[in-house]
């Protein structure tokens, strides 16, 4: 057998456990199920184990070993290799069989797929073998070299004598060789590593410098005393030895080539199996008994490090252990060779030059029966708590390095020193825990061809891979116990991908770069265990330049795990992987810029510190944002001490930064002239003074947003178009401030915001609140029921003992490296809901030692006590007015609302009031909705209907439903009405007050004037807009923030029609880098002439209505239309104009509306509102009367009851319906609520009706386009406005609720959309005051109130479509609030259950 196409495979190499060939128990299957009896069965063993004699070997070019139970009967075949037809014989005689032998059936069939996966090894092979022709030329070389170097030692030594002679085991080119020689030493790498904690393992590393490229280590031993055919195993004065080569023929220790004894022991032990692990088991042994001590010689040595005592009396072995390395008490010695280590480096020699790959290598260790071990074999870094990163570089400034100075100028990232190796060429594995993925899978020789592809950046779950998405807000779904997460279940992926260094980076230190990796991770390079990072959202930084080849293909690998926060939970690599070039003689390794201003916030400081790697001169150069030159100076680093460099450079008159005003100046520094990097600088001062947030001198009112990082289809990872397109929305809707909640975002999100203006908080990735599930379960009952804000002032000190307060995790908790060159961050966050414990101080102190020119944030320190301001969630109105006041003014520090006006699902409602609140008392500097966006992601029903899901859609349990659709923007970022009321209330500038030629303006911006505003005017009327009137108003110049200033309104001498109201619309005057000229800003109305006149259809006849009784039926008609009257129903269930139907369904009094998110929560409306049986409640008729009119009408009268199951409460209902002669048709409806157990308010007060489907187009005067309701409709102007489609009216909510209603209604006219000539139009009246219009709410949708309140989602909602278009008028409606996490409605917005009569007219 020629050692070159020799296979010794292992059962242990084609699986990385031996409990995967048979899981339950290692029972292994019989070779003729249906005779042998359980108890006869033999379990698998590794092969070469003591015991496993019952095994089948096949040698040759393409043959593998692998175990077999229990041999064949004679006669018969392996089950493994009889025909189809026997198999099926078998399989269907224990189908029959008890479950007894249904197991062995499952036995069986575990056996073929081994079969099968053997064949799949042996394909493998032989392609492998094709690839060692060109290797084994170039070993040939490497054995000519050691021949040569062999007989030097030979002719210096001796024959006779013991020449020192060293084995060496190497993994070169993929490959496991032994060979003898004096060049470099090349070694077994003894130690095990972790491979990050996934369990015990041994591997040969090939890290460092040496003749190959492989890390080396002498491996010595003294003499086994092995001889063979008189030729002595090779032994060195030193006690050094050779067990063999695979390279026949050429030992060096035999003198002839042809008769090589080693060549012929060797070709024996390949064909038998070495059978060091069980001495003197061979077929070389059996055969000849004088060779068994050899083996036995070569197990003891294998075996020393187990049983030092028993194994080596003589201490002979001693060499193998390191003497440098004192092991510690009872622990294993530093660098010892274990038995198993051995075990593989003697299998090993035997198998063909490409199967050594790591993976194989740990298989087979742990395939081998085992006298002691651990599981895992140390604790994983993962579930470490010491551990937080390791080889990772220091944390540094977020830049990159360019060649020239205009191109760090372009700050073009293609044109930087560095290489991007995002792409869809990764490929991926997902296990489902970390000791479940394959082992050695970084090795360059591993099999991957079929892993699946993935794309970087990207999460595995919104590729297709593993289960979920999932979503909790506070839960963990798992057991608590930090620092370990669950080593079953915990889903692991492993990515490799391939790379060759661009040449511009060849001479470079290459730091491999990742922006995000969610949430911690193990890297290798070409094989190499590179390092480890956590921290999901920062960055992970390592030198990886002794690890690559150059001018090769280089492979990556990375495996992942997973993190908890209150989104969705996704993994992977998320964001970006970049190669960065930094040069080796001398590079920058941090950049830290600060800047200051003078008391008069006029004059400016730059301040710039260098960290360089070597000595080095510095230059930096300030450049204005035109690009010229303001200073240009050199400092020089010096050895010895800290390598940094300082610089000062003053600026007079600087233009300063602010979010309205973000003017940035460039920096260039400079090494020789090879190495440029840019940063833009806006020179600003934060500061906490007079009790207040000061920037530059100004107070300044926080108009912000909390922003998660999340996109429909990849969930965190964000494209730069998507991000900036959020960016540039938030400036478009007066957003001046972005809280990163609740971790650092995007690094190109900080840019963008210099860039843009914004305040950025920049939050720690750091949140806990599940820890306060626990605490309120341990609470006794009573306590458990008491509201949230008194139950969290009892939990908060116990929650924080689990982290925040442990000083355990001291030192894991930090932020501020990557973003502290940043003008647009203003603040640092210390994260979010994670209690207050020690840790956040020593955060607290640690920031501003580092950067004393930012303010801190933590909401959780309510005293203000460490922070350096008040912080809320949630608060009523009331209460922030009282902190202002009281605490405020007593500590001299300002409150913020880190999250406030809760927008999910319909709403928020009482934006405005907050807001008003903020500019009435200093102290409040404002806040950040909660918040951004909904975080539904894409997805299909079975029938592949789209729609965006929530928690629970993608079969997560446990999940918090749709609490993660809260934002003021639908899940695809486009606007909801929510974000158009927000933009309202946020407006820089506002009217005050107007009189018949002026309006009194207030600019509400911080620092700018309302110069670069031009205010353009127009009049709309009941008819529409007012053709050829409007116009450019003159802005009075220069007002400044917070002043009023008169605005002078023209005259308008055109007639109007109706209720007619003057626009005045503020826009930008040029264009900016976030919107055009012309774009509205803010705009306001000024009534110009009112009406309040009740519209009454033209009179075409005067004959007198006629009414006939037919059954329960009352017809009615005049000469135009006709009406059918239930009276047992009590209820108008057909009208008729000209013989087109107009009322196809019962108009009938309802109070009743679908829950919102804001009604739904047990504190809020929503659930009085079930307690109560509202939403079963109906309206009952108990009499009716009618009668004639002088004028010709006829009037119908009617008792009604409207009321629940169950209860006894009611609303007694008297309704009169008058119809005219003119084909109108008036209402009135008068409600006293009685009985017991009444809601407290009622959702609306109103009917509803249906119309035909036809009835299509929509015309109104009032407020729109949007949807309104009495605390959210400040946005919608009053104006006459139309659809063609019903469908456009909707809203859309992505978890169907109440929605698209509209306020402030004059008249609604609703026409059919084939003919157009047909319509019905609606107003409202007052009843004592008949000719006195009112206003009114509508709704127009295909939608039935008890379908919407009953769907989950919008599918759900469109199949159960009504075919009719539903129209709702309401003389009143329950405002929205904030319920579902905050405060209800306020008061004034509240419609509470009490007499009510309200007017209809028809026509």
């Amino acid at each position: 057998m020629q050692p070159g196409n020799a296979v010794g495979l292992e059962i242990g190499s084609v699986y990385s456990h031996a409990e995967e060939l048979h899981p339950r128990g290692g029972a292994g299957r019989d070779s003729d199920a249906s005779s042998v009896q359980q108890e006869d069965r033999v379990p698998i063993q590794p092969a070469g184990a003591p015991g496993s004699n019952q095994v089948a070997r096949a040698s040759g070019p393409m043959s593998s070993s692998v175990v077999i139970p229990n041999r064949p009967k004679p006669g018969r075949k392996p089950i493994a290799q009889e025909d189809a037809a026997d198999r099926r014989r078998i399989q269907n005689r224990m189908a029959q069989r008890s479950f007894r032998d249904k197991r062995q059936q499952k036995l069986a069939d575990t056996q073929m797929e081994l079969e099968e996966r053997k064949r799949a090894y042996e394909k493998t092979i032989n392609e492998l073998e094709r690839k060692l022709d060109a290797e084994r030329r170039e070993k040939q070389e490497l054995v000519a070299q050691i021949e040569g170097m062999v007989a030097r030692l030979q002719n210096a030594e001796g024959r006779a004598g013991q020449p020192q002679v060293k084995m060496r085991q190497t993994q070169a080119f993929g490959s496991n060789v032994g060979y003898l020689g004096t060049a470099p030493p090349l070694s077994l790498n003894t130690n095990q590593p972790t491979y990050g904690g996934y369990g015990p393992s041994s591997e040969i590393t090939p890290p460092g410098d040496s003749a190959f490229g492989h890390i080396e280590q002498d491996f010595t031993a003294y003499r086994a005393g092995a001889m063979h055919n008189g030729h002595r195993q090779a032994m060195g004065n030193d006690g050094s030895m050779d067990f063999g080569t695979n390279i026949a023929g050429n030992c060096g220790f035999c003198t002839d080539d042809q008769n090589c004894a080693c060549k012929q022991e060797q070709a024996q032990q390949m064909a038998e199996q070495s059978c060091a692990s069980v001495p003197g088991t061979c077929a070389a042994c059996r055969a000849d008994p004088s060779r068994a001590q050899a083996c036995r010689d070569l197990a003891t040595v294998a075996d020393f490090s187990s049983h030092p005592s028993t194994s080596d009396p003589s201490g002979m072995y001693a060499p193998l252990r390191r003497p440098e390395q004192e092991p510690e008490e009872g622990a294993a010695e530093p660098g010892a060779v274990h038995r198993d280590t051995v075990i593989v480096m003697v299998i090993r020699a035997v198998l063909p030059a490409d199967t050594g790959a790591p993976q194989d290598v740990s298989a087979s260790s742990s395939a081998h029966q085992t006298k002691r071990g651990a599981y895992p074999a140390q604790k994983p870094d993962w579930a470490n708590l010491s551990i937080l990163h390791r080889n990772t570089l220091p944390p540094r400034s977020s830049f990159v390095l360019y060649s020239s100075r205009d191109d760090a100028l372009s700050r073009d990232p293609k044109k930087a020193k560095a290489q991007c190796l995002s792409g869809n060429h990764w490929q991926f594995h997902l296990a489902n825990s970390p000791f479940e993925a394959p082992a050695g899978f970084e090795n360059p020789a591993f099999d991957s061809g079929k892993w699946s592809r993935i794309e970087v950046p990207g999460m595995w779950q919104m590729q297709g891979f593993g289960r979920g998405p999932h979503y909790t807000n506070v839960q963990y779904p798992f057991h608590v116990d930090p620092p370990h997460p669950s080593y079953t279940d915990n889903e692991c992926g492993s990515y490799l991908t391939r790379f060759r260094v661009l040449d511009d980076l060849r001479d470079d230190q290459l730091r491999l770069r990742f922006e995000g990796v969610d949430s911690a991770f193990h890297v290798w390079v070409n094989g190499k265990e590179v390092g480890y990072s956590q921290g999901s959202r920062n960055p992970s930084e390592f030198d990886i330049t002794e690890y690559v080849t150059r001018g090769e293909e280089n492979v990556l690998a990375v495996r992942t795990f997973l993190l908890s926060q209150d989104q969705w939970w996704l993994s992977g690599i998320f964001r970006d992987v970049f190669l960065l070039g930094f040069p080796k003689k001398v590079c920058f390794e941090d950049v830290t810029i600060q800047t200051l201003l003078d008391d008069e916030y006029r004059n400016a400081t730059l301040i710039v510190r260098v960290e360089t790697s070597a000595k080095a001169t510095v230059r930096l150069q300030l450049l204005d944002t035109d690009g010229t030159l303001i200073s240009d100076a050199t400092a020089t680093v010096q050895e010895g001490g800290k390598l940094t460099a300082d610089f000062n450079t003053h600026v007079k008159n600087a233009t300063l930064w602010t979010a309205e005003t973000p003017y940035l100046y460039k920096t260039i520094l400079s090494i020789g002239e090879d190495q440029f990097t840019a940063h833009r600088v806006g020179f600003r001062k934060v500061e906490l003074k007079d009790g207040l947030i000061k920037v530059n001198g100004n107070r300044v009112v926080f108009k912000g947003a909390n922003r998660h990082e999340h996109h429909p289809e990849s969930g965190r990872t964000v494209p730069y178009e998507f991000l900036k397109n959020d960016l540039l929305l938030m400036k478009q809707h007066n957003i001046n401030a972005l809280r990163t909640c609740h971790q650092p975002n995007d690094p190109r999100l900080y840019d963008l915001a210099d860039e843009l203006g914004l305040w950025v908080m920049d939050e720690a990735d750091l949140e806990c609140h599940g820890f306060e599930i626990i605490e309120v379960a341990a609470l006794p009952a009573e306590k458990r029921k008491l509201p949230f804000a008194e139950r969290q002032r009892i939990t908060r000190a116990d929650a924080a003992k689990w982290l925040s307060d442990n000083p355990d995790w001291h030192g894991q908790l930090l932020l501020v490296h990557r973003d502290k060159n940043h003008t647009s961050v203003i603040m640092w966050s210390l994260g979010n809901e994670a209690f207050y414990g020690r840790n956040h101080t020593a955060m607290r102190d640690w920031i501003k030692s580092e950067d004393p020119t930012r303010l801190i944030h933590y909401e959780p320190d309510q005293e203000a006590e460490y922070m350096d301001m008040y912080s809320r969630m949630y608060p009523d109105i009331a209460d922030i007015i009282s902190l202002a006041e009281k605490d405020c003014k007593q500590n001299k520090k300002p409150l913020v609302l880190c999250e406030y006006i809760h927008a999910m699902g319909t709403g928020p409602g009482n934006i405005k009031e907050y807001i008003d609140t903020f500019y009435k008392y200093p102290q409040l500097q404002g806040g950040w909705v909660w918040e951004w966006s909904n975080h539904g992601l894409a997805t299909k029903t079975k029938d592949g209907t789209p729609f965006y899901g929530y928690g629970g859609d993608f079969g997560d349990v446990p999940n918090d439903s749709n609490f993660v659709m809260d934002g003021v923007l639908q899940s695809d970022h486009t606007p909801n009405s929510g974000l158009i009321e927000y933009k309202k209330a946020l407006e820089p500038v506002q009217i005050v007050s107007t009189s018949a030629n002026t309006a009194t303006i207030i600019n509400r911006q911080d620092f700018a004037t309302l110069d670069d505003l031009m205010c353009i005017w127009s009049v709309v009327s009941e008819s529409g807009p007012v053709p050829d009137v409007g116009g450019e108003l003159k802005m009075p110049p220069g007002i400044q923030p917070g002043e009023t200033a008169e605005l002078p309104l023209p005259d308008v001498n055109e007639e109007l029609h109706g209720e007619a109201l003057m626009l005045l619309s503020f826009r930008l005057r040029s264009g900016t880098l976030w919107a055009d000229a012309g774009y509205e800003l803010a705009w306001a109305q000024v009534p110009l002439a009112r009406n309040t006149n009740l519209g009454v259809p033209a009179t075409e006849g005067n004959a007198p209505v006629v009414a006939k009784l037919s059954g329960s039926m009352l017809e009615i008609q005049s000469h135009t239309s006709q009406w059918s009257v239930d009276i047992a129903r009590g209820a108008l269930c057909r009208w008729r104009k000209n013989g087109v139907e107009v009322i196809s369904r019962p108009l009938v009094p309802t109070f009743y509306r679908a829950p919102t998110d804001n009604d739904a929560p047990d504190r809020s409306f929503g659930k009085d509102w079930r307690d109560t049986l509202l939403h079963l409640a109906e309206t009952k008729t108990r009499g009716v009367k009618w009668h004639m009119e002088d004028s010709g009408s006829l009037v119908v009268q009617m008792e009604q009851k409207y009321a629940p199951p169950v209860l006894s409460w009611s609303i007694d209902l008297a309704s009169e319906y008058t119809f005219g002669t003119n084909g109108s048709l008036a209402i009135k409806i008068k409600g006293i609520p009685t009985g017991l157990n009444l809601p407290k308010t009622l959702p609306r007060i109103g009917v509803t009706l249906g119309l035909p489907k036809s009835y299509q187009k929509v015309e109104w005067f009032g407020r729109g386009p949007g949807e309104s309701y009495k605390d959210m409709k400040l946005s919608q102007k009053v104006g006459r406005h139309a659809v063609q489609s019903v469908g456009a009216l909707w809203s859309g909510p992505e978890f169907p609720q109440e929605c698209s209603n509209r306020t402030d209604t004059r008249w609604i006219r609703i026409a059919e959309r084939t003919r157009g000539k047909t319509s019905l139009t609606a107003q409202f009246f007052v009843p004592s005051e008949p000719s006195t219009r009112r206003l009114f709410d509508f709704m127009v949708s295909h939608f039935d109130v008890k379908d919407i309140d009953e769907a989950r989602h919008p599918y759900e909602l469109e199949e159960k479509g009504q075919d009719a278009t539903i129209l709702r008028l309401d003389a009143d409606h329950l405002g929205l609030g904030t319920g579902s996490c905050g405060p209800k409605t306020l008061d004034q917005y509240v419609l509470n259950t009490a007499p009510f009569e309200f007017g209809i007219l028809l026509y």
